[in-house]
């Protein structure tokens, strides 16, 4: 029997064959399986060897033509230049003799690179410039990785280039020109790692005149542009268009924007003035202003029949909110963070797409109107920071939905309904810093999916439930600040998620129960000014390692 070695990685036979039956003792039984054996093995290193032969050794070898380098010597530049032996987490087939697409990340029609996608792959250091020379390539997808340094000119000469990738980066200078890209149809510059290092983002104003007006999508968020928003009327495939976190000023230019725009983001700018009339732009279903300086009342949005995304929220409006004004498709919107005034208005429940609720950290005022249970599909609402007062509707049982329901920081009076036990999705509920009173209804200990509960900061009267030791799930628990009397229930010592536990300055007496040493994930746990008595559980001083532990009476 004779086996003949043909490596993977080059199509050439070794010279070598090995012929079973020639080796002495092979002849014999005992000793046949061990010369199997031993062939595979010199098998499996004479593949091992070609293969490590195959591996690029860096510094790369000189091109051999530096004109006209091939598509396998800008590959490999790529790979040498950006980390590849150490810092790429997948190089599988890098290196063997001829560019297909078994190279991870590469894909190869009719002997051409089409395709390069090495995103998420551990790419550092600068994009080399030779990838200008790959001008088959219809997509380069090289985002999330760690590349630094500016963005090559020569990309420009890809002109057959659809989809140009490069978010998630560390770049830096400015847009270069690709106006000769125009078969380009998505450009994503955003520079989502900004935040790490003050010195990356793209700077300059928006070269609109450099950029190709095919594009369909635009992104630039996260960088450091400047200067006023551009004209893009004459983008008129242009349906994603993303500038947010940059530097941007003066007001929006509505009329320089195209109509076939489905998602504007111009959050986190420096824009100012008024929000101006986007009733031209019918095809908007996201709109998002929130985080600049504009000012005065909400515009007529109503003619925006598609919207479904509305953020105005940390700008500088005020005025009351005109619910007719709003379209009934919106999903979401949030106008916290404003100077806002008058009621929340009954008409708000015809909103029955609303998923997102946010009216926070503004001056209203009024009771909390109970039409609002209507938005039967709404998963967050918050209303903290305001004036509001009056009672919580019990109607808010029907919001089955909803998993964040933040009234806080208002003066809301009353009992807590006991309705909100039906909200069994909630896994936020905060009523704290309110003038709420009452027993504690034993029945939000039905809420199993809580992992914060805040009452604090109100006049709440009577015992902390046992049934809150069914809140396993429980990461906050916050009841100080009130009136509660009797024992701290030895159920709580249930709660083996609960990292922070607040009970002081009530008037809790008893001991304190040995079960409390089972809360091993509890890292702050405040029991002071309360009438404790007796001993301190043994089992609790093996939570020394708390950084936070107040047990001090008054």
């Amino acid at each position: 029997m004779q086996f003949e070695i043909t490596p993977p990685l080059l199509n050439k036979k070794l010279s070598t064959t090995f012929d079973v039956n020639s080796i002495t003792g092979c002849f014999f039984p005992f000793w046949r399986n061990f010369c199997f054996f031993f062939v595979f093995l010199v098998l499996a290193f004479s593949v091992f060897s070609v293969s490590a032969r195959a591996q690029i050794t860096c510094p790369r070898p000189m091109f051999s033509d530096p004109s006209n380098p091939t598509e396998r010597d800008v590959l490999l530049k790529l790979y040498c230049d950006t980390g590849g032996p150490t810092k790429w987490r997948t190089k599988t087939n890098w290196g063997s003799s001829s560019v297909d697409s078994t190279w991870h990340g590469v894909t190869v029609n009719d002997g051409e690179v089409t395709k390069l996608e090495l995103n998420s792959n551990g790419l550092t250091g600068p994009i080399p410039a030779e990838l200008g020379n790959l001008t088959s390539l219809i997509e380069l997808d090289l985002d999330n990785n760690n590349l630094t340094g500016a963005i090559p000119a020569e990309l420009g000469n890809l002109t057959n280039l659809m989809e140009l990738l490069l978010d998630n980066n560390q770049l830096s200078g400015t847009i270069p020109d690709f106006i000769r890209l125009t078969s380009l149809k998505g450009l994503y510059l955003n520079n989502q790692k900004l935040h790490l290092n003050s010195n990356n983002g793209l700077t300059g104003t928006i070269p609109v005149k450099h950029l190709p007006t095919s594009l369909t999508q635009l992104h630039l968020a996260s960088n450091k542009l400047s200067g006023g928003i551009p004209n893009f009327s004459n983008f008129t495939s242009l349906e994603k268009l993303n500038l947010s976190l940059n530097k941007l000023s003066g007001e929006i230019p509505v009329g320089n924007l195209p109509t076939s725009l489905t998602q504007l983001d111009l959050s986190d700018n420096e824009l100012t003035g008024k929000i101006p009339n986007f009733s031209r732009l019918t095809n908007l279903q996201w709109l998002l202003l929130g985080y600049n300086m504009l000012e005065d009342k909400i515009p007529d949005f109503s003619s925006l029949t598609k919207l479904t995304w509305l953020h105005l929220q940390g700008n500088k409006l005020d005025g009351e909110i005109s619910v007719e004004h709003l379209p009934t498709s919106l999903q979401y919107l949030y106008l916290h963070e404003n100077g806002l005034t008058g009621k929340i208005r009954e008409e708000f429940g015809m909103l029955t797409n609303l998923l997102h609720l946010y009216l926070n950290e503004n001056n209203l005022t009024g009771e909390i109107p109970s039409q609002l249970s209507r938005l039967n599909q709404l998963q967050h609402l918050y209303l903290h920071e305001n004036g509001l007062t009056g009672k919580i509707p019990k109607e808010f049982g029907m919001l089955t939905k909803l998993t964040w329901l933040d009234l806080s920081n208002n003066a809301l009076s009353g009992k807590i309904p006991e309705e909100l036990a039906s909200l069994t999705s909630l896994q936020y509920l905060y009523l704290h810093e309110n003038d709420l009173t009452g027993e504690i209804r034993e029945e939000l200990g039905m809420l199993t999916n809580l992992l914060e509960l805040r009452l604090n900061d109100n006049m709440l009267t009577g015992k902390i439930p046992k049934e809150f030791g069914m809140l396993t799930n429980l990461r906050l628990l916050y009841l100080h600040g009130h009136q509660l009397s009797g024992e701290i229930p030895m159920e709580l010592g249930m709660l083996t998620k609960l990292w922070e536990l607040r009970l002081n300055d009530n008037m809790l007496t008893g001991t304190i129960p040995k079960e409390l040493g089972n809360l091993s994930s509890v890292e702050y746990l405040y029991l002071h000014h309360n009438m404790l008595s007796g001993t301190i559980p043994e089992e609790l001083v093996d939570l020394s390692r708390l950084p936070r532990l107040y047990l001090s009476n008054h």
